[in-house]
């Protein structure tokens, strides 16, 4: 049996078609979380400075949330972590919130 010849290209095509679902999904999710919970989504983007960092973060696996999303905890009922982690990293009116914000990560 012959061994199927790997094309680089595809599989790089492939991972870009993959990567740009990923970021439409990623994206979509924050839209969702904007109409659910209109103040967490807007402290996170105030928190981070752009909507795809805060989109982006919302799908990041935690420590503080024991390796797991935001998301995750929201599915759960838990929003009130997700804001004990924004209000502890923000500190909002902090001009160092963003970085400790992503510190967090």
């Amino acid at each position: 049996m012959r061994n199927a010849q790997i094309r680089f290209p595809d599989i790089a095509a492939d991972i870009a078609r993959i990567n740009a679902q990923r970021e439409a999904l990623v994206l979509g999710s924050f839209e969702a979380l904007e109409r659910r919970y209109p103040e967490l989504a807007q402290v996170l983007l105030e928190s981070v400075g752009s909507r795809q960092r805060a989109a982006h973060w919302m799908c990041t696996h935690q420590r503080a949330f024991d390796g797991r999303m935001a998301y995750e905890l929201l599915g759960e009922g838990d929003l009130d972590s997700v804001w004990d982690l924004l209000s502890k990293a923000g500190r909002f009116g902090s001009e160092d919130r963003s970085a400790e914000l992503r510190l967090a990560l």
